[in-house]
Formats: C-alpha cells, sequence, structure tokens
C-alpha cells in the first residue's frame, strides 16, 4: 500500500495481599445494545435527524448507518452492514437525493473492494447499486458522493488503470457505473480520499499524493470529457501537503485543509485563487492547542471557517477551531478531553447556530462520539457515545441490604443506560429501569447511594438541558424521579461521579460547566431539589475537571481533578469546606513518579485519603496508587503500574488491604484486580481478566458483600453489555 498515513493510531484473601491467583466467576450479563463503533464521516442533517456511519460495530462488526434525534440525542440503528455482499466499513459522509440516501463502503460487495449503496430512511432497507471490482489493493472508496446531473459522482482510492485511484460515476436507476478518469501517480496526483466538489461547469478535488512533489495535487475534471488539469501541486517548500478532504468554493477562491506539512509538520488551512491560480497558507498548525494534523473540510458560516484537527490539543485528542481567512487568527473552539471525544476526523455541519459533528474514538468505551458546539460559547455536548461491538458497559454496583443494584452507562431499551439489580446468591437479575435520555436522564456512570433506605443517583446527560440529572429511584415501582437537572451554567454539567449523603444533603462533583466551564462541587437538598454550587474550578493551579465525586471526613469534603494545578496539567487532590466553599490543595500532579489524571475518586480511611492515578492524559507517566496524611498534607507513592495502565475506580478497603482495578495491563491486557498493602506498599495482582467470558477493562469499584467482593467489566461480547463478577477462592 503506497498511501501515506496522514492521521493517526480473585483466591481473595481478604487481608494482607498474597500472590496467590484469585478466581473470577460471572454471576450476571448485562444486556444491551449494539450501535456501532468509530465514526469517520461527517454527519448529514436530514428530515430532521442527524444520519451518519459508523466504520466499526454492529451486528457483523462491519460498520452501521445510523440517526441521531438532536434534541434527545438518542440513536437509532438504521441499517448494520455484514461485511459480505452488502458492503462494509462505511467511512464517508450519506448524501440524499430525492428523500433517499445514498453513500459508499471502503470494503465488502461482491469483490471486497467496496460499494455504492442506497438506503430508504424510512424502512432502513439497504441496496447495492455497485460494487468495485477485484483490485490489488480494492478501490477502497471512503469520500462522499456528489450528485451531479442525474449520476452520483465519487472517488475511489486505488484501482484504475494505474492503481492509483479514479474518479467513478454511477447511474442510481440502473447501477452502471462509468470510470471518468484515472490517475497515473505523476503530476496529475494519486490516491483521491477527497470527495469531488462543483466548481463552475466542472468537478474539483485532491489528490493525497502525487503532483509534482508527491503531497497530493488540486485537480478540475471535465466530467463529461474526462481531461484533468491540476491547479496545483502541493509540497514546495513553505507549503503544507496531504490533502485528506474536498476543498470549499467560496466566490471562485478554494479552501481546505492539509494534514502535513506547513511551517511545523502539523498541518495548515490553505486557500486558492481560482483567477489567478496561486495558492496561500493562511494558517500554520502548531500542534499545541490549536490542535495538529486536520483531516476533514471545512465549512464557512459568516465568514468564518470552521474545521477540525485529528490529534494535538492539550489533551492530544483534537480539537474544533474557527478561523479567520482574511486575518488568518485562529480560535479552538474546544480542545478534546477523551471522554468527551479523540480524533475528529470529519467535517462539522451547522445547524441552529451550532456546530455538529463526530469523533472517531473516546467517549466512555472508546468507540466515538457525536458532539455539538455553541461557536458563541465553545460549549461542547455530547449527543451519543457509541458502544462499539460490544453494547455499552456496566459501569458500578452498590449494594443495598445483600442485593447489587448497579447501572449501565449504555445498553437499556434507548441505549442510554439503565438500573439493574442482582442477587449475588443466585446471579439471577433483572433490568428494572431503561432510560430514554429526556427529563429522565441518560448515562448513568456512577453507583447508586442508598441514603436511609432511598436510592439516589446521577446521570452524566440528559435532563432539561441534556447536561445531566440527580435523581431518585423507587426500586419497588422501579421509576426514577428527577430532583435536579444541571443547565451546563454556573451550576455546572456532565455527571459522572456519584453522591454521597451528609446529614441530609447530597453532595458531588460535576466536571463542566461552572464560572470557568471546568467543573463544580454542588450539593442538592433531595427535599426540595435546591442546588447549591459550593465551589466551582477557575482551571489554573486549582484544578479543572473532577471527573469522580467527594468523599466526606473532619468536616471537609475531599476529591480529585482530572487536570488543572498549573503548568503540567496533571490534576490535584483538593479540599472543599461545606459551610464556607473555600477551596484548599493538599496535593499537586507533577506528572513524574506520582503519576497524573486521577479518574479514580478517594478512599478515606483514619486519616489518610488513598487514591490512583491512570497516567494517562497529556504525560506518559506511569500510573500509582498514592496516600495522602490529611494532617501533614505529605504523599507518598505506594504502588506504580506501566504506562497507562493505573486504576480508574476508586480503592475499597477490606481487612488489612486495599483493592482495586485496572481497565488495562495484565497478562492478557484486559486489565487486572489487585491488592496492596498501605502500610507496606506490598503489591499483589489477583485475577487478570481475558477478554473472554469474563469480560474485561474494568474501571469500577469492587463493593463488598458480606466479606465478598463484586464488580463490573464490560464485555467484549455482542451480546451483553458487560458482566458482574464475584471473586473468590
Amino acid at each position: 500500500m503506497k498511501i501515506m498515513d496522514a492521521v493517526m493510531c480473585a483466591a481473595l484473601g481478604l487481608g494482607a495481599p498474597a500472590a496467590r491467583a484469585a478466581k473470577v466467576t460471572t454471576i450476571y450479563d448485562i444486556p444491551g445494545v449494539n450501535d456501532g463503533g468509530a465514526p469517520r464521516a461527517a454527519l448529514l442533517h436530514f428530515r430532521g435527524a442527524f444520519w451518519g456511519t459508523t466504520s466499526g460495530g454492529g451486528t457483523g462488526n462491519s460498520g452501521t448507518v445510523f440517526k441521531i434525534d438532536p434534541g434527545r440525542g438518542t440513536e437509532t440503528l438504521v441499517y448494520q452492514f455484514t461485511g459480505g455482499n452488502d458492503g462494509g466499513v462505511p467511512a464517508a459522509p450519506l448524501i440524499a437525493v430525492d428523500g433517499v440516501l445514498y453513500g459508499t463502503t471502503a470494503g465488502g460487495g461482491t469483490s471486497g473492494s467496496g460499494t455504492v449503496f442506497r438506503i430508504d430512511p424510512a424502512t432502513g432497507a439497504e441496496t447495492v447499486l455497485y460494487s468495485f471490482p477485484a483490485t490489488d489493493e480494492g478501490a477502497a472508496p471512503t469520500s462522499a458522493l456528489l450528485a451531479y446531473d442525474g449520476l452520483l459522482y465519487g472517488t475511489a482510492q486505488f484501482g484504475g488503470a494505474d492503481a492509483d485511484g479514479y474518479v467513478f460515476a454511477v447511474d442510481p436507476a440502473t447501477g452502471a457505473e462509468t470510470t471518468i478518469y484515472s490517475f497515473q501517480d505523476n503530476n496529475d496526483g494519486a490516491f483521491p480520499t477527497s470527495a469531488l466538489i462543483r466548481c463552475g461547469g466542472a468537478l474539483c478535488g485532491t489528490t493525497s499524493q502525487g503532483g509534482a512533489f508527491g503531497l497530493g495535487t488540486l485537480y478540475r475534471l471535465d466530467p463529461v470529457t474526462g481531461d484533468e488539469t491540476v491547479l496545483h501541486s502541493f509540497g514546495a517548500s513553505g507549503d503544507g501537503g496531504v490533502p485528506l478532504a474536498p476543498p470549499i468554493d467560496v466566490d471562485g477562491v478554494m479552501y481546505g485543509t492539509l494534514s502535513f506539512g506547513g511551517a511545523q509538520t502539523d498541518g495548515a488551512v490553505f486557500a486558492f485563487d481560482m483567477k489567478r491560480h496561486a495558492e496561500t497558507i493562511i494558517y500554520n498548525f502548531t500542534g499545541g492547542k490549536d490542535g495538529s494534523s486536520p483531516a476533514g473540510g471545512l465549512l464557512r458560516v459568516n465568514g468564518v471557517l470552521y474545521g477540525t484537527a485529528a490529534t494535538g490539543g492539550s489533551g492530544r485528542n483534537g480539537t474544533v477551531f474557527a478561523i479567520d481567512p482574511s486575518s488568518g487568527s485562529e480560535t479552538t473552539l474546544h480542545d478534546f478531553r477523551g471522554q468527551d471525544g479523540s480524533s475528529p476526523v470529519a467535517a462539522v455541519i451547522e445547524s441552529g447556530g451550532m456546530l455538529y459533528g463526530t469523533a472517531e474514538s473516546g467517549g466512555p468505551t472508546q468507540n466515538g462520539v457525536v458532539f455539538a458546539v455553541d461557536p458563541a460559547t465553545a460549549r461542547d455536548v455530547t449527543l451519543h457515545d457509541f458502544a462499539g461491538t460490544q453494547a455499552s458497559q456496566a459501569a458500578s454496583v452498590g449494594k443495598v441490604g445483600g442485593v447489587l443494584y448497579g447501572t449501565s452507562s449504555g445498553g437499556g431499551n434507548a441505549g442510554v443506560g439503565s438500573i439493574f439489580r442482582v442477587d449475588p446468591k443466585t446471579g439471577t437479575g433483572e433490568t428494572l429501569y431503561s432510560f430514554v435520555g429526556g427529563p429522565d436522564g441518560a448515562y448513568p456512570f456512577a453507583p447508586l447511594l442508598d441514603a436511609g433506605g432511598t436510592l439516589y443517583g446521577t446521570t452524566r446527560n440528559g435532563g432539561a438541558a441534556n447536561e445531566g440529572t440527580v435523581f431518585r429511584f423507587d426500586a419497588a415501582t422501579k421509576t426514577p424521579t428527577t430532583i435536579y437537572s444541571f443547565t451546563g451554567g454556573a451550576d455546572g454539567g456532565y455527571i459522572y461521579g456519584g453522591l454521597i449523603d451528609v446529614a441530609g444533603l447530597l453532595y458531588g462533583t460535576a466536571y463542566d460547566g461552572g464560572a470557568s466551564n471546568n467543573g463544580t462541587v454542588f450539593s442538592i437538598d433531595p427535599a426540595t431539589g435546591a442546588e447549591t454550587t459550593l465551589y466551582s474550578f477557575a482551571g489554573g493551579q486549582d484544578g479543572a475537571l473532577p471527573y469522580s465525586g467527594v468523599v466526606y471526613a473532619n468536616g471537609m469534603l475531599y476529591g480529585t481533578t482530572l487536570a488543572g494545578g498549573g503548568k503540567g496539567n496533571y490534576g490535584t487532590v483538593f479540599q472543599v469546606d461545606p459551610a464556607t466553599g473555600a477551596e484548599t490543595l493538599l496535593h499537586v500532579f507533577t506528572g513524574g513518579r506520582d503519576g497524573s489524571a486521577p479518574f479514580a475518586g478517594l478512599l478515606y480511611d483514619r486519616g489518610v485519603l488513598y487514591g490512583a492515578t491512570t497516567g494517562c492524559c497529556g504525560s506518559d507517566t506511569d500510573g500509582s496508587v498514592f496516600k495522602i496524611d490529611i494532617a501533614t498534607g505529605q504523599e507518598a507513592v505506594l504502588h506504580r503500574f506501566a504506562v497507562f495502565s493505573g486504576p480508574q475506580a476508586s480503592l475499597i478497603r477490606d481487612g488489612d488491604a486495599l483493592y482495586g482495578t485496572t481497565p488495562r495491563g495484565g497478562k492478557f491486557h484486559y486489565g487486572t484486580v489487585f491488592s496492596i498493602n498501605p502500610a507496606t506498599g506490598a503489591f499483589a495482582k489477583l485475577y487478570n481478566f481475558t477478554g473472554q467470558a469474563d469480560g474485561g477493562l474494568p474501571s469500577a469499584a469492587l463493593v463488598d458483600v458480606r466479606g465478598t467482593l463484586y464488580g463490573t467489566a464490560p464485555s467484549l461480547f455482542p451480546t451483553n453489555a458487560g458482566t458482574v463478577f464475584r471473586l473468590g477462592r
């Protein structure tokens, strides 16, 4: 393959830790959905919904066609590809022509080289119009189609007379295909990955390679005669190269993105004047906060150019940016943090003043998201998290009496989460409630809280403003009642952490929102629903993005922030006075031996706070288990993990040992259960998840029920959303 890859890729001995391996028994498989993963294409706004494709997931693990309700964020699977004659791995946006949807798949079809297909949006029925013939590398059409003069025009990355890609046309009525032009990998370009656009009475597009400098071309093509003209060869000194997306035509000036090169080799935005045949670089990406490697096209709204960078940003997860074409000034509208998405490789679209797009990965299951960004406020909202080939992960379980109650951060009837109950003795369970993503909430990540016999919980999204909720759950009637809906403003939004009960008030954290959009610590009166924002994180030395909840000890609230804390942005441990709202920093992570990015919440025990860092998100450090003496503020590392293998869940104490889980690492790379002696730091790996029937990638805390530990692990099978497991001898 010659194309350049321009865009990235237990015997549980309760007490002292023992080296003896533990046994995991799956006691319950959680039902879920299978909605696809890795959305690589831009969205289509059609009939009041956003329609798109995923390149993976679905029942055949070959991709899906989906639609999203923009008001509620609920997803409907329209079609699931099998990877056979119907096609597979769609990587291009859909187009609508006369009420019918058309698209391409990069694989599948009769020869495995891809297809052009049609979808009936009313029934979801799929029809293959054309299957590309077999070649050494396949055809791999990955760009959107263009409807022009009654035909559907597109590009194939490979194949053609010289196997360097070609431009084709398909008759939607008959499926007849015509090759319009074959690239020759010389000055005319090679390997077209982008769609075509209209430019006067001709078609224009880009190739990702070839041309005079080997880094791609901007070309014009006569669809009748097949004559091709190179307008510009990218890659000269001071220029960028490897354009992966089509340009946009604004009054005779073509604007587009270059995924490689520029002043600092991090990509660029260019302008090409069609009259003067002159190209100008109007912005060079630095690979810093502004992002790097823009792979998607641009969108022009009110004179401003909007786009996405696939990598870069403070978290290296990509950005959404705005550029003034007259001055070349750039504004980073959103910096992806991983949980809200990663690798946005497609263009954004505009609807109702909001920008909508897809991120290929990231989200809670790392299978991508659909997001919205307000260009006026730079406020970002995740509309949907894709579950991938497995269904959505079980977030956590908690005990209520002798019964386990759990929440699933996806799955359920609507795919946005559920509440379930499991008898730990018999392993029998049932789904008690499926969230619908409206006022009731969506995506519950935290365990339920049993406060005097009443159950309370949180959801990350849903509610009146789709910013998350606090709810009360009646187990007898299987009904939740929303106590408070977050607005995403001063009160915060995106509630990942759980609640605690202190003297009749509920306390927790919001991951986003607040005065500086860096999260809050809040209290809720469950009787009245009144919310009080105790502290808004500024995002500097005081910390930013509190992912987990808080613990209470000695009259104070203690918690962690995922980021902030100064120059390194590696996170903090903080204290908040619930009476005054005053915040005190106990520890600022350095990204060195102490780790970085504490996703996990804290455990308080005998004057000491115990916690964990993941070792990710902006630093290449190891994860850690640490302790902090509240009286002295002294921090000590008890254990260090391999890079990116640190715990994401809080620790629990049972007897003389601490117990926890890691979502990665272990013998089979699917995570572990471990124990650690808090006095000596002696560490034991108790169980290695295999990724088979036992699940894998555990990212939730364990719970002790009568001396036995239980936990959850997302499943890697398409039939369920994870497992509830028991550790024993």
